[in-house]
């Protein structure tokens, strides 16, 4: 293994020399150049009832939804038992670290919801 790894470590750099060469070449062998039909961001256009767009927001809602709703419900139980059950001060902190948590990460998939949309043209755009 040792002799495997002492190989790859003298092979690395001009992996890398020839990676950083066929970038400069990129542009000349990209599919723009050759003889395929050309792709544009028109399939991902939102004004039109465009499957693959409707599906991505749909997708981001349905994670975001899912997501938020289990840290909800993550942020009840928490609330509950620091309510209701009596914890002894020295594990009060972690419970209130893990309220804290899921409070945040509730609101970063309610976020997610909300700008659904907008997340799917970031992720479409070229």
């Amino acid at each position: 293994m040792k002799q495997f790894t002492k190989n790859l470590a003298k092979f690395l750099p001009a992996l890398a020399l020839c990676l950083v060469f066929m970038g400069g070449f990129a542009q000349e062998a990209s599919a723009a150049s050759s003889l395929l039909p050309k792709i544009t961001n028109d399939m991902f256009n939102p004004g039109t009832d465009n499957p693959i767009y409707n599906k991505g927001v749909v997708l981001v809602k349905t994670v975001a939804g899912l997501g938020g709703l289990g840290f909800t419900l993550a942020v009840l139980i928490i609330t509950l038992v620091l309510i209701f059950v009596s914890i002894s001060p020295q594990k009060r902190g972690p419970v209130w670290w893990s309220l804290i948590s899921c409070s945040g990460a509730a609101f970063v998939f309610f976020s997610a919801f909300t700008f659904a949309e907008s997340i799917v043209k970031l992720a479409t755009s070229p």
